[in-house]
């Protein structure tokens, strides 16, 4: 790729490890760049660009986009650390994606108070990034996959180990079955 970039959004701790990884790994073997952008809200969109706009920007976010920011060293990768003001963060992610070239954006929008507004985000911003010819992966699992659970559990005091000289299982102590000899007539 030419001049273009992955980005990755800064979210939750856990994901964001796991999508600066995977960003990582891909720019590495494409020649890409790797952004962390860290996307601040503003409490009033006059406060957009300047320093005021910056006091939801906390000392902890600081000190994990230092963590975050070691990641792409180990991986030998060029990156860069971008702090972005937003009001709408669809359009604002938007932007930032177009004035990094990113054809590939790892974000995930924050949680709502009501679900599917967050997966109505989530479809808005996939839609819009694919009509700019631009790829979004937010790294959830999709509702219809099946877990996979096992139908019958044992308790642990119930459990019987298998033995190397006891081949079969051992017998399971089975319900008396009346005979018909013994069936009142």
């Amino acid at each position: 790729m030419d001049n273009t970039s992955i980005m990755v959004v800064v979210g939750e701790h856990q994901w964001t490890l796991q999508a600066v990884h995977l960003a990582c790994a891909v720019a590495r073997s494409n020649g890409s760049e790797v952004v962390l952008l860290n996307m601040v809200p503003v409490r009033h969109t006059w406060l957009l660009g300047t320093d005021l706009g910056l006091v939801d920007f906390t000392i902890e976010d600081q000190i994990a986009i230092v963590e975050y920011a070691q990641i792409p060293t180990m991986y030998g990768v060029c990156f860069s650390v971008c702090v972005f003001q937003y009001d709408a963060y669809v359009s604002a992610l938007l932007d930032a994606a177009e004035q990094h070239n990113a054809q590939v954006v790892f974000a995930l929008p924050p949680r709502r108070l009501v679900p599917l507004w967050h997966k109505i985000e989530v479809g808005w911003l996939r839609r819009a990034l694919s009509n700019r010819h631009r790829s979004l992966y937010t790294l959830e699992q999709p509702d219809d996959v099946v877990k996979w659970a096992p139908l019958i559990t044992l308790a642990p005091d119930r459990a019987v180990p298998l033995r190397a000289d006891e081949p079969e299982p051992p017998a399971v102590d089975r319900f008396p079955v009346s005979k018909a000899d013994d069936c009142p007539e």
